[in-house]
């Protein structure tokens, strides 16, 4: 702590003049020694009683009394700031448990997520499978066409029993067209579905990371208190410590007190003889007592100066406090806003939820109507074998009507014409199946791209989570920073404050001193003309107080920093001289 030093030129003026004093003082005392008869012995019981000592001891017990209240305040004081840490603290550890919870129920809403996109690739993967099946079927159809359409050629089939067969494969080609619109219609709307899961899932991952930054400050601003509650701790402990000093150094002025009265007594007795100093060292006290006023309205324009320091310092502090104030009134403000996050992102899950149980839902029709798909190729196998077996017993049937058939070759080859007519018209069907087909193909060729696109679009979203991870990890790190630099403010404010505090003590010392010395140099004055017969035994002791400033002069600037109860019980010890002076000069 700095040391406050009178000024040079002041310091060397009291030096000089209480050399002169201590000379005359020291010539004036070998004289009343020389003259002394016994000295007069004063009772410890006078001291005792004298109203000053008491006085001294009663200030001494207050000041004892107000230091135990102050130490069971400031002890009560602690316990409480303490109770109030282990709360924040508590806070801060259940914020955190909340942030980590929601970190992993964010990371197993993304596996299932991922997982259901996982299932429905693989159906739809397993309808490709499936159209794969129904083209080879319809290939395999077709080559049993032609095999029945030759065999028909070749056995010469009647009229109406090829129209009957054209017909029914006409029935079931429109079938199995119609089946494969309904699948690229379900397949669509599947993936409309998948899209919209999709930016489900991108929302929750904006919303989560929106979360993650205001939990972060909210931990930011229950560590600032954390650290403010334990900044007041140790203010409190400090005037704690500050009050047992005081009451210590008030205990070795009570000693101090003690002693020195005992050497009043002793000094009085050999100054009883200074009623015949002459007036010239009268006037040599009177111009020291004006060159010492002049000094203290110097130091009264000083400590004017320094009072406004200290003002503009304060009002400095207060805006800062206020600062703190509006800084603290926001995180309140934010603490809402993330309830309110929090409560947006629940009832965001439960949406995502219901949207994923009723794609499951749609998946499971979806299967059921591939099954009947299924079933329905598997109908038209069996109705194939019906037709080569129907064929087969065409064919017995058309060796024992051969005979017929040739004579009627007329009929016969008119009903051939007609069929091939049937045919061209089944062909042109088949061709435009077999363009549909085609399209079919390409529409699943796309659906796979898509599908490969989808999962590329996955694995860069993970990468983004990475990378989203990461950026908080630099966040934290930068918090930890900030939180550092912060730390190291309230330590330079808290530097700043004690340094105000101490100059507010000197200056109101030294504002005390010179009041001080000013009361006793118009008590000097006004006691010099009223009574001319006591002005010798104040002047003997005036300079006694001159050698007794030099003496303390020597140590001012290690004392400057004691508070205004030690210059209360020092002023207290000065006028006890004097009165106790002035009651002996009385007797005698």
């Amino acid at each position: 702590m700095a040391k406050q030093k009178l000024p040079v030129e002041l310091e060397e003026q009291i030096q000089v003049l209480a050399g002169d004093f201590f000379i005359q003082i020291e010539e004036k005392l070998a004289e009343f020694v020389a003259q002394q008869n016994k000295p007069e012995v004063v009772a410890d019981e006078l001291i005792l009683a004298h109203p000053l000592y008491i006085s001294l001891e009663q200030t001494l017990a207050q000041t004892q009394q107000g230091n135990d209240a102050l130490s069971s305040a400031a002890d009560s004081k602690e316990k409480q700031l303490l109770e109030e840490i282990d709360a924040l603290s508590a806070q801060l550890k259940e914020k955190t448990q909340i942030i980590e919870n929601a970190e992993t129920l964010e990371d197993a809403k993304l596996s299932d997520s991922e997982q259901t996109l996982k299932e429905h690739i693989e159906a739809l993967a397993e309808s490709e499978k499936i159209k794969d099946a129904a083209l080879r079927s319809e290939q395999k159809l077709t080559e049993s066409l032609a095999s029945v359409t030759k065999e028909l050629d070749a056995l010469k089939l009647t009229e109406a029993q090829s129209s009957d067969v054209a017909n029914q494969l006409d029935k079931e080609l429109k079938g199995k067209t119609a089946t494969i619109e309904v699948q690229n219609q379900q397949i669509s709307e599947l993936r409309m579905k998948l899209d919209d899961a999709e930016a489900d899932l991108g929302t929750l991952r904006s919303q989560k990371a929106q979360s993650v930054e205001s939990m972060s400050d909210e931990l930011t601003s229950a560590q600032q208190q954390a650290q403010s509650l334990q900044n007041r701790v140790m203010d409190l402990t400090i005037d704690l410590e500050q009050a047992q000093e005081d009451a210590k150094q008030a205990r070795e002025q009570l000693n101090m007190a003690g002693d020195k009265i005992e050497q009043l007594i002793a000094s009085q007795e050999q100054t009883t003889e200074a009623n015949n100093e002459s007036g010239e060292e009268l006037s040599s006290v009177q111009q020291a007592l004006e060159q010492a006023n002049e000094n203290n309205k110097a130091l009264e324009e000083q400590l004017s100066l320094a009072k406004e320091q200290i003002q503009q310092q304060d009002e400095l502090l207060s805006q800062q406090s206020s600062e703190q104030q509006t800084v603290f009134d926001s995180a309140q403000k934010e603490s809402q806003k993330l309830k309110s996050s929090l409560e947006e992102a629940q009832k965001a899950e439960q949406d995502i939820l219901l949207k994923n149980d009723a794609l499951t839902q749609e998946l499971a029709d979806l299967t059921a109507s591939l099954e009947a798909v299924e079933l329905q190729r598997n109908q038209l196998q069996e109705t194939l074998d019906d037709t080569l077996q129907q064929a087969e017993d065409n064919q017995k049937q058309a060796d024992k009507e051969r005979e017929t058939l040739v004579k009627d070759n007329d009929s016969i080859q008119q009903s051939l014409t007609q069929l091939q007519q049937a045919l061209e018209a089944s062909s042109a069907q088949i061709h435009e199946l077999e363009q549909a087909q085609l399209k079919s193909e390409e529409g699943a060729a796309q659906q796979a791209e898509q599908l490969t696109q989808l999962q590329e679009n996955l694995s860069q979203e993970q990468q983004e989570k990475a990378a989203q991870a990461e950026a908080i990890a630099n966040l934290e790190s930068e918090l930890s920073r900030w939180q550092k630099s912060h730390h190291d403010e309230v330590e330079l404010n808290k530097q700043t404050q004690q340094k105000l505090d101490d100059s507010q003590t000197r200056i109101q010392s030294l504002i005390d001193e010179v009041a001080e010395v000013k009361k006793k140099s118009d008590a000097k004055e006004q006691w010099l003309e009223s009574n001319r017969a006591k002005q010798e035994v104040e002047y003997n002791k005036a300079r006694e107080t001159i050698k007794f400033l030099r003496d303390e002069n020597l140590e001012l600037s290690k004392k400057m920093d004691e508070q205004v109860a030690e210059l209360e019980e020092k002023i207290t010890e000065y006028r006890l001289r004097f009165e106790y002076a002035q009651k002996q000069l009385a007797k005698q």
